[in-house]
Parts: structure tokens; C-alpha cells; sequence
């Protein structure tokens, strides 16, 4: 698993480095960027069940300028995925399933210039689950497993950034979706897939 961490982190900076290059022969700075999200999903256990859950999430990531109005948005963070639920004997089950990504996107803005301007992502993400955690309190079972596998899929969303007095820093606020298209994961581990994921962002936005 920590081999798997690292070449997340690796691919990260990798990208950083070949979006960096392009953007510095363009003559532009983007910016750095931390995004704390909450939110709702439905989880599906393959060939189990399907529940809704709640996310939480943050990332680190980097902006790098291909046009006035758009840019292309990489990072590497955390979601954390909760659900509870009744299983077949009627016991209360509660699953928390930990993941690491790394989503790769372009973002178009409204008339980047203003102090606010609306903005709209469309991208793709690999994920992989660091940890699945299941407790049946009445029963005193808790489980976990480390390392189950990928997943791949694509997220959309929109928002607004507001600048602030210096024009050199900025907030932004706004709605994510994603959905899980593509898995692979360990034989005899459960898969598990989110979708219809819907969370609020806000996020804050450096030059540094």
C-alpha cells in the first residue's frame, strides 16, 4: 500500500512538472489551490448492496494557465466515504471506506478578469481505497482491510471565485459531481463503487 501511495504522490508531482513547463514557455502562473468538500453519494458493494453515504473530502492542487479563460487543474487528496445500513440478519452495519485520488481536469472561466467570475470543471480521476472499516456494534465485530484497489471515473462541476483587495489571491465556492465508471481490485476483497456523488466545495487559492 505505501508503494501504491507513493507512486500517487509521484504521478503528482510528475504532472506538476509537465504542466508547469508548458505553462512557463505561455509566460503564466497558476494558482495553488486547497479544496475541503462535504457531501452526499451512493455506495455499492458489487453484488451486495447499494446505500447512500456521506463524503468528505480535501485536496492540494495546482492550477497551470493554457488560455486566458482556461486552465488545466491537478492535485492529490483524501475522501473519506460513510455509510450505515441493516444487513441481511437486521444488524446495524457501519462502513467507512478511505480513499486517495488524483483528478486531472480543465477548468473554462466567465470573464476570468472580474473580481468574481464563474467557473466550470470537467475532468477524470483514479482513486485508490487505502482502507475499508466495518463495525457491527451489537456484535462487537470491527473489520478492516487495507488495500483493496482502483478506481477510475469522471467529475464535473461548477463554481464561483472571488478575488480578493490584492487580485493576487482568491475563495471560490462550489458543486461537484462524480461517478465511478471503471474498477480493478484485489481477487476475493469486495469491490466497491461510488456514484451520483454531490459535494459542496470551498476552496482557497494562492500565488505562491
Amino acid at each position: 500500500m505505501k508503494n501504491i501511495i507513493s507512486l500517487l504522490i509521484l504521478l503528482f508531482f510528475a504532472s506538476c512538472s509537465l504542466f508547469s513547463q508548458e505553462g512557463n514557455n505561455m509566460g503564466n502562473k497558476g494558482d495553488w489551490i486547497v479544496v475541503v468538500d462535504a457531501g452526499f453519494a451512493a455506495l455499492e458493494a458489487e453484488d451486495n448492496f447499494k446505500v447512500s453515504a456521506t463524503a468528505q473530502g480535501a485536496l492540494i492542487g495546482k492550477e497551470f494557465i493554457i488560455q486566458d479563460n482556461a486552465s488545466i487543474i491537478t492535485g492529490i487528496g483524501v475522501e473519506n466515504v460513510r455509510a450505515d445500513f441493516n444487513d441481511e440478519m437486521g444488524r446495524l452495519v457501519f462502513l467507512k471506506n478511505s480513499h486517495i485520488y488524483l483528478p486531472v481536469g480543465v477548468r473554462l472561466f466567465y470573464d476570468k478578469t472580474q473580481k468574481v467570475s464563474l467557473f466550470a470543471d470537467l475532468g477524470i480521476y483514479g482513486s485508490y481505497l487505502l482502507k475499508s472499516k466495518v463495525e457491527v456494534v451489537s456484535d462487537d465485530i470491527d473489520d478492516s482491510k487495507n488495500g483493496l484497489g482502483f478506481n477510475f471515473g469522471i467529475q464535473a462541476s461548477l463554481g464561483a471565485k472571488f478575488k480578493f483587495i490584492n487580485d493576487q489571491n482568491s475563495i471560490s465556492i462550489g458543486l461537484k459531481s462524480k461517478t465511478d465508471m471503471v474498477s480493478g481490485y484485489r481477487n476475493s476483497v469486495q469491490e466497491f463503487k461510488m456514484t451520483d456523488l454531490y459535494v459542496f466545495q470551498l476552496g482557497l487559492n494562492l500565488q505562491l
